[in-house]
This record gives structure tokens, C-alpha cells and sequence, in this order.
């Protein structure tokens, strides 16, 4: 779980908010647009689609460890060159080998499925604890960053951040472990002998999920793969686009840079306190009503950003960013505990993996469409309002994904 958490903490340095830190003075120097700027992002979340697909079944069978290292090295050695770079073509290789093949090596993909494979009766615990790698690298990255980059500039921005992701990731490379059944353990740390009737019904659960794991061929005929993917693919385009361009909208609609990095790291804080009710809704509520919920509390917080802006409200933006940091905050623990339920933990990368490419289509979409919409009218308004219409629909979609039919009655 350490590992986990440390993973992630380096996983939102590398995709989070230090793409919005970065964005302005990055700008400023290379006279580029933000359309072009968001462009990176989009060719890295189609890339990453791509290796998704690959990853998933060596992840099943290898575990996360070596995926973890060569991410690391992956990220760091594009940070570092984008650290040098003038050139836009390099800007959009070394960004798209950093997002695309380093993040999906190294960040929430590999990670939350191995740990969706140690657990089956607390998962949600188990998701929601490692996820606070995330809410730790929301409130830290930045204002972290914010002060590297406006004390030293963007590049010497870019060269910390390699060094600080490089150097989380290789200790959450030695931390990790692929699978229990590696080491002689079942999931929860059940046995097949046992007097407690509990345990020995955590144990049947187990077996369950086992037996019950749907391959990737038969995942692909179900009506919810694709509804589930679509409907997170919107979240992340949301999500990214909000991570991406937040601090600019803030800053354009007056408010400083300072505030803009603290408004984000509500974000990260919010994030960290939505774990635990989370992760307690997950033992006592159908998952897919759950994750309509964090879809519904994340539009709200955009919506509330809007208001803010409108209005110069320096409370409803914190309020803002905590109700969207909250619905952000559920991702993980009810986003994958979706997919780990419906669809068993057995061929769980395989099946996540054919799930990625559409996801990833529509949350490419987002950070380019947003900075498009800037550049044609000079305001982020009307892309974020169209963020809070995408959060509903996504909210709908989930709702209206049944889970598959075991496979053994």
C-alpha cells in the first residue's frame, strides 16, 4: 500500500497540476498557444491508449514492479530533455513519451490494478488508502512547483520534477508486489481453513471472484465495458482539462498566481478527505450509483469555479475546488472497485486494458478542446460550462451500466 501511494504521489507530478504551473511562463518564453500547449496532453492520452492495451496483459503476468522502474526511467529522461528543448516537434515527443508510455508504465493503470488483486472483501479500504498518494500530490505539486517555477523558471521547473518523480518511483518500485498468490497468500489474507464463519466467508468471496473473473474476450461483449469507458474517458477529459488549464482560468479572471496554487491544493486536500467516506459508501451501496456520485459532486465544483470567477468569490473558488476535489477523490476507490467487481480480479489488466483506447479517445479530447475554445475566444467560460454538462452525462452512462452475469452459478 506504501508503494502504491508513493506511486501515485509521483504520477501527479508527472500528469497533474504541474502541466498548469508550467503552462503560462512556458508560453510567455516560447510564443506558443494554448491550443498547442494542450495538444501534448492529447497526443499523449491517445499514445497512452495504445500502450494500455499492451501493458495490460504483462501487468497480469509480470506484476508492476519492472513496469514501475522503466516508467521511471521513461519519465524522468523526457523531463529532462523537455527541460533543454526550444522546439516545438520535441516538445510534443517528449511530452507524449512522458504521458503516453512513462505515466501509464508508472502511474494509476499498473498501480490501482495491483492492488485491486491483493484485496476482493476490502477493496474499497484498500483503493481508497493507497489512493492518497493522489490527494497528497494534488495539495503538494501546486504550490511546490508554483515556487520552483517563479523563483527559478519553467526549465529548471522541468529538471526538479525529474529528479523528485525519478527518485518516488524507484522506491515505490522496490515496495510493490504483483500478486498475493505469488507468495503462497490469497487475497485479504484469507485461508481455505478456518473456524470463523466471517473469515470463512470472506474466503467464499474470494473464491467467487476468482471463479467469476471474466477473460477480455468475454468483458468485450458486455454493454458496460463500453459505457463504463466512456463514461470515465469523460471524466478524464474533464479532469485534465481542469489540471491543465485551472490555474490560467483562475489567473485570467484575477486572481494571483499564489491563490490559483492554493485553490488547486483544496483540491488535493478535499481529495485526501473523501477516502474514508468513500470507501465506507463502497461496503454499503451499489458501486455504480457511487461513482454517479463522484461524477455529480465533481460538475458541481466546476460549476461553482464558475461562479467564483464571475463574481471574484474567493470562498465559493475554495468551495469549488473542494467539492470538485471530492468527486475527484472517489475516482479511484469506486472508479476501479467498478471494474475490479463487475469483472473479477483474475484478468483484471487484460480487461482494463481493452477498456483504455476509448477512455482515452474522450480524454484526449479535453485539455485540446479547452485550450482551442481560449485561443478562438479568449475565455475559458463557455469549455468549462461544457465540463459540467460532461460530468452529468457521464453521471447518466454509469448509471446505466448493469453488471455482467457470473460466469458459474
Amino acid at each position: 500500500m506504501l508503494g502504491a501511494s508513493i506511486a501515485l504521489v509521483a504520477s501527479q507530478g508527472a500528469s497533474g497540476a504541474p502541466l498548469g504551473v508550467l503552462q503560462r511562463p512556458m508560453l510567455d518564453e516560447l510564443g506558443w498557444s494554448s491550443a498547442q500547449y494542450s495538444l501534448s496532453a492529447t497526443l499523449s492520452s491517445l499514445l497512452g491508449g495504445v500502450a494500455g492495451v499492451i501493458i495490460g496483459p504483462f501487468l497480469d503476468k509480470f506484476g508492476a514492479r519492472r513496469l514501475v522502474f522503466f516508467g521511471a526511467v521513461v519519465i524522468a529522461l523526457s523531463f529532462f530533455g523537455l527541460s533543454q528543448m526550444n522546439s516545438f516537434i520535441v516538445f510534443l515527443i517528449l511530452a507524449a513519451l512522458a504521458g503516453a508510455l512513462g505515466t501509464t508504465l508508472a502511474g494509476p493503470f499498473v498501480v490501482n490494478v495491483t492492488v485491486a488483486k491483493w484485496f476482493v472483501v476490502n477493496r474499497g479500504w484498500a483503493l481508497a488508502l493507497g489512493s492518497t498518494g493522489v490527494s497528497i500530490g494534488n495539495m503538494l505539486w501546486p504550490i511546490v512547483m508554483t515556487n520552483l517555477v517563479d523563483m527559478w523558471g519553467w526549465r529548471n521547473g522541468y529538471f526538479w520534477l525529474a529528479s523528485i518523480v525519478l527518485g518516488l518511483l524507484v522506491v515505490s518500485g522496490l515496495l510493490l508486489r504483483s500478486k498475493p498468490e505469488d507468495y503462497g497468500l490469497l487475497p485479504d489474507g484469507v485461508g481455505v481453513e478456518t473456524a470463523d464463519s466471517q473469515r470463512k466467508s470472506d474466503y467464499l468471496r474470494v473464491v467467487d471472484d476468482s471463479e467469476n473473473s471474466l477473460t477480455r474476450g468475454q468483458a468485450l461483449r458486455t454493454r458496460s465495458l463500453w459505457l463504463i469507458s466512456g463514461a470515465y474517458g469523460i471524466h478524464m477529459a474533464a479532469l485534465v482539462a481542469v489540471l491543465m488549464h485551472g490555474i490560467p482560468f483562475m489567473t485570467d479572471s484575477g486572481f494571483s498566481r499564489n491563490i490559483a496554487a492554493s485553490a488547486m491544493a483544496i483540491n488535493g486536500f478535499a481529495n485526501l478527505c473523501s477516502k474514508a467516506p468513500w470507501a465506507w459508501g463502497l461496503g454499503r451501496f451499489p458501486v455504480r450509483y457511487l461513482a454517479a456520485l463522484t461524477f455529480a459532486s465533481s460538475g458541481t465544483g466546476v460549476g461553482l469555479m464558475l461562479i467564483a470567477t464571475s463574481f471574484q468569490s474567493l470562498p465559493l473558488l475554495v468551495l469549488g475546488f473542494f467539492f470538485w476535489g471530492f468527486g475527484f477523490g472517489g475516482t479511484i476507490p469506486v472508479g476501479e472497485s467498478i471494474w475490479a467487481d463487475y469483472y473479477g480480479r483474475k484478468y483484471l489488466g487484460a480487461v482494463r486494458g481493452v477498456g483504455k483506447p476509448l477512455t482515452i479517445i474522450l480524454a484526449s479530447l479535453g485539455p485540446l478542446l479547452v485550450g482551442w475554445s481560449f485561443d478562438i475566444y479568449e475565455s475559458y467560460r463557455g469549455a468549462f460550462f461544457f465540463l459540467v454538462v460532461g460530468y452529468c452525462f457521464g453521471a447518466v452512462m454509469i448509471l446505466n451500466s448493469p453488471r455482467p452475469r457470473p460466469t458459474h452459478v
